[in-house]
């Protein structure tokens, strides 16, 4: 079988299953082979269906691209990866660690290399404690965003810091809203807003042109509604996650943890230049150092199954046992994915990228692991 028609196979049977409405498929080798595969729709009122083009949520996808920029203002000397995040953003000044006898100071200040591995303390609203204050924050911005308001990157990783860690920075790794904090710091030291920084500094370059936070109201007719699988049935997706909202223009929010619309295309040329080690096309955007660093392991994430056979690098995981993962892998692949189920892996000894563009909510990862699988039978 043709793996164009394995793909399609694959995702026709997650669609057939009810379990998603429409995907699409994209694995790029660097000797210029690749292979294409969408079905299922966009809209399932419309009946629009996925097509090459077609904008997805990127979500926590956005985190490797965040983790670039980043890494590119450590590459140019600007900013040390030891600097604590309150030289650059005061709201990080005077922050308390919560303990089982209260709330005591941080042994050490949260650092840049704390957000880049998610063990700085800073968490996602959840039940504990920590996450109760992150949610009242969210919530917070959420309604003033309703209101047609909100803060701005800055603002709200200010607001981020003065919210009590879960734990010790450097303690252990919990994922987190680090990558959101990690955008307003390329703010912070650049000069420029964050959304401008990733679109002079990387979109442009490598002509990312559907990337941005926003859609615009000529793209609009290409965005896939978002849906969620819940007691076997796929409804559309009504609230909004994390503050991001379906934007018509630039919000006052770049969310560098999970802000970003793309395409699949779009997303294979950042991979690309990932995949170069630093360059794209004749042209350099990160040295080779930076590139290695940035894609090794950092931490082990030992306890979360997820990532079972994967240490965590920057804002990416990373392959450290292959026999350990769920499907086939390759020692040293590294990616990400989102919340509505996009995902992207670059596998440098295959010298190949994939990718994967969903739009749904609580799906499984099956169909995403055999794509995986597929892809590395044929190479």
């Amino acid at each position: 079988m043709k793996l164009e028609d394995k793909l399609r196979m694959i995702m026709q049977r997650a669609v057939d299953d009810g379990e998603l409405s429409g995907c699409s498929a994209l694995i790029c080798r660097r000797d210029g082979a690749s292979w294409y595969a969408a079905c299922g729709v966009a809209d399932m009122v419309s009946g629009r269906p996925v097509e090459r083009d077609t904008i997805f949520r990127m979500y926590s996808q956005t985190k490797p691209v965040t983790a670039v920029a980043l890494t590119m203002l450590i590459d140019r000397g600007l900013l040390d990866a030891g600097d604590p995040v309150e030289k650059w953003l005061p709201g990080f000044r005077g922050q308390r660690v919560l303990g089982p006898d209260g709330p005591v100071p941080p042994s050490t200040p949260v650092a840049v290399m704390h957000l880049m591995s998610m063990t700085s303390g800073l968490v996602y609203p959840d039940a504990d404690p920590a996450g109760q204050a992150m949610g009242a924050l969210f919530a917070r911005n959420e309604d003033d965003i309703d209101r047609g308001g909100g803060m701005t990157t800055l603002a709200f990783a200010n607001e981020m810091g003065k919210t009590p860690l879960a734990f010790q920075p450097g303690e252990r790794f919990r994922y987190g809203v680090s990558a959101d904090v990690a955008g307003a710091l390329v703010e912070a030291v650049d000069g420029r807003p964050f959304d401008r920084f990733l679109r002079e500094e990387i979109f442009e370059p490598l002509g990312m042109l559907d990337t941005d936070f926003f859609v615009p109201p000529e793209k609009r007719g290409r965005l896939a509604e978002a849906y969620q699988l819940q007691d076997g049935r796929l409804t559309r997706y009504q609230t909004h996650h994390l503050c991001i909202r379906d934007y018509s223009g630039m919000p006052p929010f770049a969310s560098g943890g999970a802000g970003l619309f793309s395409t699949l295309d779009d997303y294979a040329l950042f991979g690309e230049m990932l995949l170069n080690r630093g360059v794209f096309r004749g042209r350099r955007l990160l040295s080779e150092r930076a590139v290695d660093w940035m894609t090794r392991p950092q931490v082990d994430t030992t306890g979360w199954a997820y990532l079972c056979g994967y240490g965590y690098g920057k804002f990416m995981s990373v392959c450290t046992d292959p026999g350990k993962t769920p499907g086939f892998s390759s020692l040293g692949e590294y990616g990400w994915g989102g919340w509505l189920g996009t995902n992207f892996v670059n596998m440098p000894r295959e010298r190949m990228t994939v990718l994967f563009c969903q739009n749904t909510n609580g799906a499984r990862d099956t169909a995403w692991r055999k794509i995986r699988n597929a892809a590395l039978a044929e190479a």
